[in-house]
């Protein structure tokens, strides 16, 4: 059902909608974004041994990880596939954003990078609409495991704001709202009710219009599962293709989740909100 997306998503009442903000330029943005972000998420903000968190205040998701200096030299496409992986958000990475991870990995120690530079955010968008924002930046030292004075170490921040806008966001709650009513009309027409006829006819006139008499005759009416009846409905998979694809922004949440979250609670509700695409093959077969 298109409803059971809000096991993962807010409500249209509930949540932080997303602030109007005009940026100069996609620089004056960069800055002022990753200027925000790192004065919200640090060491002091957040727990000690928890590498996600999730910020429903300020409707962010964000992640930790570690990487090491001291590396030996090499090109973007081996650090991209030997240093990089595991890393939060990695699939959403900008090519620059890859680069100043390897450069930095790169770096004899602490002293020989200019950690103000090391960070940069980034817009996602599905034509031309406003997926979210995300950061990433690095700071020297072992910010997510306390007491640990690993000089090599250091802290890469990921930081994921989803786009939630009040004119979206009920549009959406009203499209899967008539889909529901919509699905549950094709469930009474296609199934119930030919299961009610049949009821009605088996109570008025039995198996055969003459009964023998003195015998007794019953009937158990089983009723069986009509989801893919109601899939196979042309109409009902193409509802469901395009709920699921305005709700991309909320899919990537589900995605960084599954990987990176490491919490039960977070895991079980994404990967239920993940199998809403199970939609997909049903339309390729009406």
């Amino acid at each position: 059902m298109p409803l059971t997306a809000y096991v993962s998503e807010h409500f249209p009442w509930a949540g932080k909608l997303s602030p109007p903000t005009l940026y100069a330029n996609y620089s004056t943005f960069s800055n002022a974004e990753l200027a925000l972000k790192r004065a919200l998420y640090t060491s002091a903000t957040l727990p000690y041994g928890n590498s996600y968190r999730v910020d429903n205040t300020n409707n962010a998701q964000i992640a930790r990880a570690l990487l090491h200096l001291g590396q030996p030299p090499m090109s973007v496409t081996t650090c991209s596939s030997s240093i990089l992986p595991g890393l939060p958000g990695l699939i959403f990475y900008t090519d620059r954003i890859i680069e100043m991870l390897c450069n930095a990995v790169s770096a004899s120690n602490a002293s020989a990078v200019d950690w103000s530079t090391q960070g940069s955010c980034f817009r996602s968008e599905f034509l031309s609409f406003s997926l979210g924002h995300s950061c990433v930046w690095l700071v020297p030292g072992n910010a997510v495991e306390k007491n640990n004075t690993d000089a090599s170490a250091m802290t890469v921040y990921f930081v994921y704001n989803e786009s939630r806008f009040a004119v979206w966001v009920w549009l959406k709650f009203g499209y899967r709202i008539l889909s529901t009513l919509f699905v549950w009309y094709r469930l009474w027409t296609q199934y119930y009710k030919h299961v009610l006829d049949l009821e009605r006819c088996l109570r008025t006139r039995g198996h055969r219009d003459m009964l023998p008499r003195g015998d007794a005759w019953s009937y158990e009416l089983v009723l069986g599962d009509p989801t893919a009846i109601v899939l196979m409905d042309p109409w009902v998979a193409t509802l469901y293709f395009f709920d699921i694809w305005l709700s991309v922004t909320n899919l990537s949440v589900a995605i960084l989740q599954v990987g990176q979250s490491g919490s039960t609670e977070h895991l079980v509700r994404s990967v239920w909100y993940l199998s809403r695409t199970v939609q997909f093959p049903p339309l390729c077969h009406v």
